[in-house]
């Protein structure tokens, strides 16, 4: 998936289905801010992404809020189950998962 020159790497998406994990950068990178999407349903994540790079800094894992304060664990975490409305619409719920940094001393 590209948009304006953002290239955001999929792995799970199936036709009809909309992807629910969202991977972020978690910085300003001036052009993208989501990294990898995937689709899960009340499962743990068994794709994880690649490791993202970032210039003078080292990444630190996946964490589910952007202050990066309780890391993801991809053993032990479960996306929520999927829940549809009484017409079998899905009603999209993200889960969303943040890179953290730390600035690499020169």
């Amino acid at each position: 998936m590209s948009h304006n020159n953002c290239q955001t790497r999929v792995i799970s998406f199936h036709e009809g289905k909309i992807a629910n994990v969202s991977y972020y950068y978690n910085y300003d990178n001036g052009y993208c801010k989501t990294y990898f999407i995937d689709d899960v349903d009340g499962d743990i994540i068994i794709n994880k992404p690649p490791m993202p790079i970032r210039d003078g800094y080292r990444f630190g894992g996946w964490y589910k809020e952007e202050e990066c304060i309780n890391e993801w664990n991809f053993d032990h975490d479960i996306v929520p189950k999927k829940i549809y409305d009484e017409e079998e619409n899905y009603i999209y719920k993200e889960t969303a998962l943040y890179a953290k940094w730390t600035k690499e001393d020169i």
